[in-house]
């Protein structure tokens, strides 16, 4: 079993920018990542440079709501939390802090350069420091914006989901009891009706916790 999105580039290459419409991809290729195809050499210096973008564009987002960065894994742990609340997460609270110790090294050199690289893009303060892209403030009320429109996306994608593979309903389900914990059991009407199933759970599992 897999799980696959195709984008254009040029859609690959927005989501990992400053710009993008939501943090999702952004906060996936932030994380280790491996080219496996390309057309050619072109292609595959094109996907490289694209999530490049990514770390930097996490990290440049998330430093504002931080009064300081003593370890780049405080803003590692930072940026996935925040991530992981623009989306229907079945995911246990400590998920990010899992997710950066898993892997500390890598998460430390990566957030060193990118830090590096933001500190060229943006100019370095008077102290040393990287000047922030907005006020904490704004950078709160950004991250609110982001993660309602990252949740109602989040359902329209499950609902798509649903209804377009064989046993959608019973993957959800599967992912749930397995990233949360849960023990769901669909009934047979639930089965046959992926969507009417996900619009009943959705408000237990709210309640629960155990999707946020």
């Amino acid at each position: 079993m897999s799980k696959y999105a195709v984008l254009s580039e040029a859609d690959f290459a927005h989501e990992c920018s400053p710009d993008a419409w939501t943090v999702s991809t952004a906060a996936r290729f932030a994380q280790p990542s491996r080219l496996v195809w390309s057309a050619d050499e072109a292609a595959a210096e094109s996907m490289v440079e694209i999530v490049s973008m990514a770390a930097p564009t996490l990290l440049d987002w998330t430093m504002p709501v931080l009064r300081e960065i003593s370890y780049p894994s405080d803003l590692w742990i930072e940026a996935f939390s925040r991530t992981f609340n623009a989306e229907l997460r079945a995911e246990r609270l400590n998920r990010a802090v899992a997710l950066v110790q898993s892997d500390e090294g890598r998460y430390e050199s990566f957030g060193l350069a990118a830090l590096q690289g933001l500190a060229t893009k943006h100019g370095v303060g008077p102290a040393g420091e990287v000047p922030m892209i907005r006020s904490r403030a704004q950078a709160e009320s950004w991250w609110r914006r982001k993660q309602a429109k990252g949740k109602l996306y989040s359902v329209a994608r499950l609902a798509k989901a649903s209804l377009t593979f064989a046993g959608g309903a019973d993957y959800i389900a599967w992912k749930i009891n397995r990233h949360a914990g849960t023990d769901i059991q669909l009934k047979p009407w639930q089965q046959r009706h992926p969507l009417l199933a996900a619009i009943t759970l959705l408000p237990r599992l709210l309640r629960s916790g155990a999707v946020r």
